[in-house]
């Protein structure tokens, strides 16, 4: 199957403008792979500029409207959102570093991390923040929007971040002692709840607490320790790996934001955070735990992947044979894809497939692994569930992300001679369609290439530097419209790619 061959016969049909891939969530509905998520688009470029921007010019009446002692406001008239705890003016110096560590991370830096003390100021003044910013006029009626909703979640998406790694800085010990807790008392006394979650032998107590530090680095921007499956070949790796893994499940099971309750309820207990926080913790733990769930059986993933059956690796009936896998002579490609995945799934940048061929490797293999993962027993009952239900969707968005990448860069020539073709005969022979859609003149087909090298690299965690050039807006919304993601769309013809991949590519492709 070539790559995009969709958008070479009869016009495709898409459903949603390409905006709606630019900020917020996306519902991904795959029948033909089984699948079905929730996919969360990053918060644009656009959007964090224009909140780093609007922080940056009012950051002094930021900081003191979050430390007001007053009964009015600073612009006079009576205080609003009462129900919003402010922060005591004593503590101005720590809630003006908070301030500056947002708009550090707006512009995508890493920051340095509050101490013990100081990060419990950095929690409430966030929270308090987070909860303050308006992007709408229906948000608090008489009080005019701070900034577009876009900018508004992009501002609230990091002050969740910096919330909930300010909690774990100052709560890690306690945080620690639960995941790690034998019960029969909670870890402050009383009953001990949510019984129904796995908590971690008290041996691994330790371990736990080095999790803990990672999940709030990388929630201030930082990276990972682990950084490759290489890093396995260390005494006693795998086992750390497995028990980060148990840990990152059990806390992502465990957390309780204001707006939603936890997976396993309990109704005596309070929220732990504001819902920015919790979703924020939630999205990093499940990439952690998928993440070190892979990489700690990658080789009987490869295996699997590569299975020319007819018996499964553990021996009886090879299941899910409506899934094809990769020929055996592939495998060193394969387990390129796997490693990229698991980096990924780390936020680490990475390296795409090396040829077309490669490319078109990584494609049918991200696409087998996506169709295999199981995250809970009632999708295959006679497998038990690789992973959880958050840390399954987690990996399949970054699958989703690898083949959309991998398929665009198997055939990105053809791609681009389609949107710099002015003729009446189609790239690879036949009537040109879809004439209603605007292609771009032949002698763009230059940046038009570096636009197509843009979005395979953004789709493999490249930072975008900035917008293009004009034709690049051109050229992707040409690109978004001719995209076939499912078989019902045009019967007959074989889809470009699954649903997810179509997201993953219009999200960067709306971006641009």
């Amino acid at each position: 199957m070539q790559c995009l061959e969709g958008i070479f016969g009869i016009g495709a049909r898409f459903t949603k403008p390409l905006e709606a891939y630019s900020t917020g969530i996306v519902d991904v509905s795959d029948p033909d792979n089984g699948i079905s998520f929730n996919y969360f688009v990053p918060d644009s470029t656009k959007a964090k500029a224009e909140a780093a921007s609007k922080l940056e010019g009012n950051m002094t009446m930021v900081i003191q409207d979050i430390t007001n002692p007053a009964s009015a406001g600073l612009k006079g008239g009576g205080l609003t959102q009462l129900h919003l705890k402010r922060v005591d003016p004593k503590f101005e110096g720590s809630v003006k570093n908070m301030v500056r560590a947002t708009l550090s991370l707006l512009r995508g830096n890493q920051i340095q991390a509050p101490s013990k003390e100081e990060a419990v100021v950095w929690e409430q003044a966030a929270k308090f923040l987070g909860g303050r910013v308006q992007g709408s006029k229906a948000e608090c009626p008489g009080r005019e929007p701070d900034m577009s909703a876009a900018a508004a979640t992009a501002m609230c998406t990091v002050l969740g971040r910096i919330e909930v790694a300010s909690k774990l800085i100052h709560n890690r010990e306690v945080v620690a002692k639960d995941i790690t807790n034998p019960g029969p008392r909670g870890v402050k006394g009383g009953e001990l709840s949510q019984t129904g979650l796995k908590r971690l032998d008290p041996k691994h107590q330790g371990t736990v607490s080095q999790m803990l530090g990672e999940v709030s680095d990388r929630l201030l921007g930082g990276g990972s320790q682990m950084t490759s499956v290489e890093a396995l070949t260390e005494p006693g790796a795998k086992d750390k790996v497995l028990v980060w893994a148990d840990a990152a499940s059990f806390l992502a099971s465990r957390i309780q934001g204001r707006d939603d309750e936890c997976e396993v309820p309990h109704e005596r207990r309070k929220a732990d955070m504001s819902s920015a926080a919790a979703s924020a913790l939630s999205t990093t733990l499940a990439r952690m735990e998928a993440a070190h769930r892979l990489t700690s059986n990658h080789e009987m993933v490869i295996q699997d992947i590569t299975n020319a059956g007819p018996k499964g690796l553990k021996g009886g009936a090879l299941t899910q044979t409506n899934l094809t896998r990769v020929d055996q002579k592939d495998k060193v490609s394969v387990q390129k894809m796997v490693v990229a995945v698991c980096c990924r799934l780390l936020d680490q940048e990475v390296s795409g497939p090396s040829t077309p061929e490669e490319a078109k490797v990584w494609v049918a293999a991200a696409t087998f692994l996506s169709g295999r993962i199981q995250g809970s027993r009632n999708q295959c009952p006679t497998r038990q569930a690789d992973m959880s239900v958050f840390a399954a969707a987690s990996m399949q968005k970054v699958l989703a992300q690898i083949e959309a990448s991998s398929k665009l860069t198997s055939n990105r020539d053809t791609v681009v001679k389609d949107i710099c073709n002015q003729g009446s005969t189609a790239v690879l022979g036949g009537s040109v369609t879809q004439t209603d859609l605007k292609r771009l003149q032949p002698g763009q087909q230059q940046s038009v290439q570096a636009m197509v090298s843009e979005v395979c690299a953004r789709l493999l965690g490249k930072e975008a530097s900035g917008p293009g050039p004009s034709e690049w807006a051109e050229a992707a919304k040409y690109l978004h419209q001719r995209i076939q993601a499912t078989s019902k769309e045009m019967p007959g013809r074989t889809r470009d790619m699954s649903v997810a991949a179509a997201t993953a590519m219009r999200t960067v492709l709306a971006q641009l």
